[in-house]
């Protein structure tokens, strides 16, 4: 079925068959060996797309190791203020070289900047509706409980990969705290 617009190229076309000779039965072949060509073409570009996309998670993931699922929040938070209908535009615009650009990871990674610019506090998961001040405040609390055990000092805190990304957490768990307190004074 030819699709509304297409009907001015066909029309165009199939003129252009019949004052050349051709017959129905030609340009029904020839009609349908466009459609067949494209749907291939369609096809083959959403693999490449998927793969790219594959990609893309892995070199993120790789590049930013612990950090990816605070960042990809951090991209969420910078999406979510960007309108559904331009969503649809920026996000499934093409690069020169053909790439979704939402599946860019220089793309990604500029939108995760804005993100955490946008709304420090974003990165950290909130599952039960809580503001975003209360969570950092409730995290910070509960890492500040982590810090000492039995009035001395806790080694999953203080030593080990794991304490170094404990305490990594922390402070930025006070910046947000600070960023969040200058942006609730500054509205």
């Amino acid at each position: 079925m030819i699709g509304e617009a297409d009907k001015p190229l066909v029309g165009n076309f199939a003129k252009a068959l019949f004052q050349g000779g051709r017959t129905q039965p030609v340009m029904n072949r020839a009609v349908s060996w466009f459609y067949q060509a494209q749907d291939r073409v369609e096809a083959q570009r959403a693999e490449v797309d998927g793969q790219y996309r594959v990609e893309s998670e892995v070199a993120l993931r790789t590049e930013w190791g612990p950090e990816h699922a605070r960042n990809m929040n951090a991209f969420g938070a910078f999406r979510s203020q960007i309108p559904d209908d331009l969503q649809a535009l920026i996000f499934t615009a093409r690069t020169p070289e053909g790439r979704v650009l939402g599946n860019t990871p220089e793309f990604i990674k500029m939108g995760a900047q804005i993100g955490l610019k946008l709304n420090p506090a974003a990165t950290i998961i909130n599952q039960n509706g809580a503001s975003s001040a209360a969570t950092v405040a409730d995290r910070i609390k509960a890492i500040e409980g982590l810090m000492y055990k039995d009035g001395k000092e806790n080694p999953e805190y203080w030593k080990g990969e794991s304490g170094i990304r404990m305490q990594a957490e922390y402070r930025d768990l006070l910046d947000m705290q600070a960023k969040l307190a200058t942006r609730g004074r500054a509205a």
